[in-house]
């Protein structure tokens, strides 16, 4: 799509009309949109204000470009399951979700996001390992202007002001799980759905709230070796003690029986200049579509990410209500930077600046900073190694009604 100085290039995933470009769905509501439903939701957004209140009203994995009369913006939901890349050259703003399409020949490595990467396994939200080359952040929004300027505006944020923090109890923490594992249902409707099984209690809780629900048609599979000091048998007791079928999958023995010619195409997908490349994931998928286990237009729920909902990094860091900024920033680095203590302190505290903004309570700024810079870009990266094969992926656990309750 090429519109003035404005040249939209977005893969096959993507539906397009009349100035809009989407991907995914989301829930307006109990109305699930997507495809020419979505693109009619956002043809009504003719500037920052409609477009910013658009989406932050949309309960979803889902991603957005618009071109309406003068007003061109793009926004990315909290997960960044489908992220949107973007650079000002030559007077023209060009934007797509494969960065690859960018690069020109005066394009260059970024050393302060090769640090980043080197140190965290991924880059900074919002940037990418080349200059000038950037992509949208989650929950955020952005204007691209004539004048080759992006204006850049959070309609979500994952720390709160310590007046907002409100006391909870089980049965409200069940209630919210129970609305996101309904919205799962009501989307698979009766289609497959495919979970990948840990030992852990976030994808455990997903599975017997959808056994609960009634749901039959799914199909686990757990990764690693079958040994009793891995995942796989207390998996499989869960899967066997629901009446779901279980798959053990040993990637470092499977990967031999395998068709692995698209693996380099898998790597650019999921690195995209930003991220480390999960493998594993890439193998089980290859070794159930051969062996015909899995429906073409089956859908994958991973189980990302409760430890993090439920404290782990402050735990980990020992952070509390009382803690200065010195202890965030130094329990980031001790505890997200293990590849590279020596990372720049500087950085680190420059994106918690930039996060105070939204809230100062320690315990909630801290984990906005692993929220932005960690989940959404290594944890959740994983589960775009699914939309590598075209299926679609809902997260319970990053459902934005649970998601704000945690929150």
């Amino acid at each position: 799509m090429k519109k003035g100085n404005l040249d939209i290039n977005l893969s096959t995933l993507w539906s397009s009309a009349d100035g809009v470009s989407v991907v995914g769905s989301a829930y307006l509501g109990d109305e699930c949109l997507q495809g020419d439903s979505l693109i009619t939701y956002f043809q009504a957004a003719t500037n920052l204000d409609e477009f910013s209140s658009l989406v932050s009203s949309l309960n979803g994995i889902f991603s957005v470009v618009v071109h309406i009369e003068d007003f061109r913006a793009a926004a990315v939901d909290i997960t960044r399951v489908y992220p949107i890349f973007y650079t000002y050259k030559n007077a023209k703003w060009y934007i797509s979700d494969n960065p690859y399409s960018l690069v020109s020949s005066d394009s260059s490595i970024s050393e302060e996001s090769l640090l980043q990467f080197r140190s965290l396994d991924t880059v900074f939200a919002g940037k990418t390992l080349i200059k000038d080359i950037y992509q949208v952040q989650v929950g955020q929004k952005v204007e691209f202007k004539d004048n080759g300027v992006s204006e850049k505006h959070r309609y979500f944020q994952y720390n709160v002001h310590s007046s907002q923090l409100q006391a909870s109890d089980v049965d409200s923490l069940e209630k919210v799980l129970k609305s996101a594992v309904d919205r799962l249902v009501k989307r698979a409707a009766g289609r497959q759905v495919v979970m990948p099984l840990s030992a852990c209690y976030d994808s455990r809780i997903i599975i017997s709230l959808l056994k609960e629900s009634g749901y039959k048609n799914v199909l686990t599979f757990t990764m690693g070796k079958d040994s009793k000091h891995s995942e796989c048998p207390i998996a499989k007791k869960v899967a066997d003690t629901l009446g779901y079928p279980n798959y053990s999958l040993n990637t470092e023995l499977i990967y031999k029986e395998l068709d692995l010619s698209d693996f380099e195409a898998y790597v650019k997908h999921l690195g995209a200049f930003t991220n480390f490349c999960w493998l594993s994931e890439y193998i089980c998928l290859k070794w159930l579509q051969q062996n015909s286990l899995i429906d073409n237009d089956a859908i994958v729920v991973p189980g990302h990410a409760g430890d993090f909902f439920a404290g782990s990094h402050l735990a980990k860091s020992l952070i509390t209500e009382h803690s200065s900024m010195s202890a965030l920033v130094y329990g980031i680095l001790f505890n997200n930077f293990e590849a590279n203590r020596g990372f720049k302190t500087s950085y680190i505290r420059e994106e918690f600046n930039s996060l105070k903004t939204f809230g100062d309570y320690p315990p909630s700024l801290y984990n906005a900073f692993v929220f932005t810079n960690r989940l959404t870009h290594f944890i959740t990266n994983s589960a775009r190694a699914f939309t590598f094969f075209g299926y679609e992926v809902v997260m319970p656990l990053w459902d934005l009604e649970f998601l704000q309750f945690m929150r």
